[in-house]
């Protein structure tokens, strides 16, 4: 790369006018409450009462901030369509909305909040640091419209050896995540940890995404689900060589569900028609790599479907489902660790998942044994125990109040289930004990996406 550019802001004197993000959005034309660059208030202190006269000690002062075009974005590498690229004339982070579809995966990417999802286009847009307007040598909106003169932008070591400033300071990302080029000469305030709060103006109505992240959490208990069943259809066809009845059922209700599956993470794109795009990025996004899993794994499973269980091809194509399956949620986790939302970071992620496949199987196994799909041998249900034994225990120390409750009486209405002489109760305990399951897991899921806030400007997590 032969110049990186980036930008210097003196926090110092900035007045909060907000003139920076006028200009901004007027220039691209931007809708409502949709900013591309964003002046954040930061208050703290407290007033001393200890005394007679009660003394001031709090403070307050801005950040104006937008794309901080970093060396190492990790929206850039997290992005699977390649709409959002690295020029490499002037290191310049450009977001191509032609090739975006709308997954927002970039939104999850970056601490500093710089791209921004349009829900009236369904794509997202970024700061681009005006470079048209660069070229023709003039400045950039947001630089030529500060009535104080304190933002400025050219090369980044020349506005290092300039300006000085830092990118790190308490109420800001860690630099270390992404390598921001930016550099803030900070408020005297700005070190200050006491009560510190930031001040951002509300999201209007018009502006937010029409759908949350519900077509994602229907998504990933539907791909962990089959491959559950897949599993679970591998070890009752080793179990029966070579019949393997029961197994086929669970093959062919995997393959239902990835469909489904498959179709409800359209939902979740802002222009499903460019779907095929997330295939684009294989070398550096997760994404697509969850993608093209899912797509082998469904692929698999509905070739499965159409294959005798009595040929001997049938266990080895059982093998390879269940290898794709596996690929396929890894990759799913990576692609939630990936983020900059530590409670998806560690290794609750791939024991949520992991443990939903070993619950899921014998939920869906239930279901369909209760339907009649296929006939309940002696040996079907206490597999079915052993495989969900395994997934509800796995997550039984990280569960909690209704989640629990659920996931206990559910094991224990499928272990019910196997007692003799219940006669027509044995439908009913396998249909409540897969529904309990299916519950706990479905409660688990939001809670994981719901309850996962990124790292944002201000610290807070």
């Amino acid at each position: 790369m032969a110049t990186q550019y980036g930008f210097h802001v003196d926090m110092r004197f900035c007045t909060g006018c907000h003139a920076c993000v006028v200009a901004c959005k007027e220039l691209h034309d931007l809708p409502v409450g949709l900013n591309l660059r964003h002046v954040f208030e930061i208050e703290g202190g407290a007033y001393d009462t200890t005394t007679r006269a009660s003394a001031a000690g709090v403070f307050a002062y801005y950040i104006s901030m937008s794309c901080n075009h970093c060396t190492e974005p990790l929206c850039v590498k997290n992005c699977p369509t390649g709409a959002l690229f690295k020029r490499q004339e002037d290191g310049v982070v450009i977001a191509d909305s032609s090739l975006c579809v709308g997954c927002r995966y970039c939104t999850w990417s970056c601490p500093y909040e710089a791209p921004q999802f349009n829900p009236l286009t369904g794509t997202t847009l970024k700061c681009d640091l005006c470079v048209d307007r660069l070229m023709e040598g003039m400045e950039p909106a947001c630089v030529a419209a500060c009535p104080l003169r304190l933002i400025h932008v050219g090369p980044i070591e020349e506005l290092r050896e300039r300006y000085g400033g830092t990118a790190a300071a308490p109420v800001l990302p860690d630099p270390s995540i992404t390598n921001p080029n930016i550099r803030y000469t900070l408020h005297p305030d700005a070190l200050r940890q006491d009560g510190v709060r930031v001040v951002k103006p509300p999201v209007p109505e018009a502006v937010r995404p029409a759908h949350g992240e519900g077509s994602l959490v229907l998504f990933t208990l539907l791909v962990q689900a089959a491959l559950g069943a897949t599993g679970l259809a591998l070890i009752l066809t080793l179990r029966d060589q070579p019949g393997a009845g029961p197994g086929q059922g669970l093959v062919r209700a995997s393959a239902l569900l990835l469909s489904v599956g498959l179709v409800a993470s359209l939902w979740h794109l802002g222009t499903p028609r460019r779907a095929l795009g997330a295939l684009r990025r294989l070398r550096t996004s997760w994404l697509s790599r969850e993608v093209l899993g899912t797509g082998a794994f469904a692929g698999a499973t509905l070739l499965l479907a159409g294959v005798p269980p009595g040929l001997p091809i049938y266990p080895a194509g059982l093998w390879i489902a269940v290898f794709l399956g596996l690929a396929a949620v890894v990759c799913m986790v990576r692609t939630y660790q990936s983020t900059i939302r530590p409670a998806w970071n560690g290794p609750r992620t791939p024991a949520l998942f992991f443990s939903a496949c070993a619950t899921l199987g014998p939920a869906l196994a239930a279901l369909l044994l209760a339907v009649g799909a296929f006939e309940a041998d002696p040996g079907v249900l206490p597999t079915l125990w052993a495989v969900a034994l395994a997934g509800g225990g796995a997550q039984v120390g990280a569960q909690a109040g209704a989640r629990l409750l659920l996931t206990v009486t559910g094991i224990g209405g499928l272990m019910l289930a196997g007692c003799p002489g219940l006669g027509g109760f044995t439908t009913a305990l396998l249909i409540v004990g897969a529904v309990l399951l299916i519950g706990s897991e479905a409660l688990g899921r939001i809670h994981f996406f719901a309850g996962a806030p990124p790292l944002r400007v201000g610290g807070d997590a």
